[in-house]
C-alpha cells in the first residue's frame, strides 16, 4: 500500500530548539515508511519456509491497555444504541424527553422567585363557587390526589390553597402504631 504526502508534513510538533537540525523533524512521510518496511518484513516472516515456522516475527500484540480501550469503546457505543432504541420508543409513545442540560439552561432563565411569588398569589384568589369542583378535580388529576379522602364537599374550599391543605377523612390514612415508625405531615 502507497501512501502520498507532501515531506514537509510534521507528524508531531516540533519545538523551536531544535529548528537548527531538519534531522531531528520527524515527518509524516518516514514514520508511514518505516511502517510499510516493518510490515513487508513481517510478511516475509510469516511466508517463509516450514523449518523457520517455529522462530517468531514481528507480530503485533495488543497490550492490555488497547484491549480496554476497545471493549469501553464498545460498550459505549451499546449504550449509545440503547439510548437512542429508548429515545425512539418514547417518540413512537408521543413522549417528547428534553435533554438534562437543556432542563437545566431553560430552569436558569426563569425568574423562579417571582414565578414563585405569583404561584402563590394565584392560589390564594378565592374561586367562584360554580368553578371550584371543576378546578379541583383537574388538580387532583394532574397530581393524582385521591378526592375520596376528602373531608368536606368540594365547593366548601374557597381557593386553591385551602384545598392543598385540606383536611382528610377520619381513617383515610391510619397511622403505624408501631413506636418504631415515624410520623410526618
Amino acid at each position: 500500500m502507497k501512501f502520498r504526502a507532501s515531506q514537509r508534513i510534521p507528524c508531531f510538533t516540533y519545538n523551536g530548539r531544535f529548528s537548527h537540525t531538519h534531522a531531528q523533524r520527524f515527518h509524516f512521510t518516514t514514520f508511514l515508511r518505516k511502517v510499510q518496511a516493518t510490515e513487508a518484513r513481517a510478511s516475509l516472516n510469516r511466508g517463509g519456509s516450514s523449518s523457520n515456522s517455529s522462530s517468531q516475527g514481528n507480530t503485533l500484540l495488543l497490550p492490555g491497555a488497547t484491549v480496554a480501550t476497545i471493549v469501553m469503546l464498545g460498550l459505549l457505543h451499546a449504550r449509545r444504541l440503547y439510548d437512542d432504541q429508548k429515545i425512539e420508543d418514547a417518540r413512537e409513545k408521543g413522549i417528547l424527553e428534553f435533554q438534562p442540560d437543556v432542563k437545566a439552561t431553560f430552569m436558569r432563565l426563569l425568574p423562579l422567585r417571582s414565578i414563585s411569588r405569583f404561584w402563590g398569589t394565584l392560589t390564594s384568589v378565592e374561586l367562584p363557587m360554580w368553578l371550584r369542583p371543576s378546578v379541583y378535580k383537574g388538580w387532583a388529576r394532574a397530581f393524582h390526589s385521591n378526592l375520596e379522602e376528602v373531608a368536606l364537599p368540594l365547593e366548601e374550599y374557597a381557593s386553591l390553597r385551602e384545598f392543598f391543605v385540606r383536611r382528610l377523612k377520619e381513617g383515610t390514612r391510619p397511622i403505624d402504631p408501631d413506636p418504631c415508625c415515624l410520623v410526618t405531615d
